[in-house]
């Protein structure tokens, strides 16, 4: 009997390569990333260090269902950096930062006139904000800005 030559395929032999390192590359499996920190972990430092964080206030707040690390984005690990980012949040709340902008007071703060630069300064802080407590401020606010207008209308004292 004749031996049977055989053309050898090098798209085959390619795609059999290829499909041998795609298994292998799947066995590997990546390295898992540390776990974030929990609230909890931000708690049991914060309830003696700067800044002070009472978990019962903040779990009664209406950021209570966030995790620490949701508006903390620069904190992946601890002990986390002594100065942190300054928190973005419009990341959340979009539409009210957007008509921030528009405001007297944002207007103010870039002609370096105001100290109105963060949310905290008007609306406390994010981790004491209760609902109720907030819109009794907030209507308070609006009460007294729609004052003024009637005010300077009418021209009144």
């Amino acid at each position: 009997m004749l031996p049977i030559k055989q053309k050898i395929n090098p798209f085959g032999i390619f795609f059999f390569l290829l499909t041998l390192l795609s298994f292998s590359a799947q066995a590997q499996e990546a390295p898992k990333a540390p776990p974030k920190p929990s609230n909890q972990d931000c708690f049991s430092c914060h309830a003696d260090n700067a800044p002070l964080i009472d978990q019962k206030t903040f779990n009664n707040s209406v950021h209570q269902s966030l995790d620490c690390v949701d508006c903390h984005k620069d904190i992946s690990d601890l002990p986390h950096a002594d100065q942190l980012k300054k928190v973005d949040c419009s990341i959340c709340h979009d539409k009210e930062s957007k008509l921030w902008l528009t405001s007297d007071h944002a207007k103010a703060m870039v002609a370096g006139a105001s100290l109105t630069s963060s949310c905290s300064n008007c609306h406390g802080s994010p981790h004491a904000m209760q609902l109720m407590i907030h819109l009794h401020l907030l209507i308070a606010k609006i009460f007294q800005r729609l004052v003024q207008i009637v005010i300077k209308k009418n021209k009144v004292c």
